[in-house]
């Protein structure tokens, strides 16, 4: 992978990750591996591979979206706690999830 070179494996985000809490010393990492790791690199290059990327995310969620609307609709949709969850929005109210 071109931005893992030398580099090893990306840094956690800033803040810690989705917790938050990864402070000064988690930003100092970050910027050290992006000096490292990105900065380097061609900006065209990085845009392209940005690019290929995005496509090929999109290309497996476009070629997926049917299964996944499916799984949806069959599965979800006719739950207890899909129910409960469009009523206790609509009711502005924290929902009472039964888990069934």
């Amino acid at each position: 992978m071109l931005l893992r070179r030398g580099g090893g494996p990306p840094p956690p985000p800033p803040g810690g990750g989705a917790g938050g809490g990864g402070g000064p010393a988690a930003e100092e990492l970050l910027q050290s591996w992006l000096g490292r790791n990105v900065l380097p690199r061609s900006a065209v290059a990085l845009r392209l591979a940005a690019r290929a990327a995005r496509g090929a995310i999109a290309q497996t969620f476009g070629a997926r979206l049917w299964e996944v609307e499916e799984l949806y609709l069959s599965s979800l949709v006719p739950t207890q706690d899909a129910t409960e969850g469009i009523r206790s929005f609509l009711e502005k109210r924290p929902p009472a999830w039964r888990h069934a």
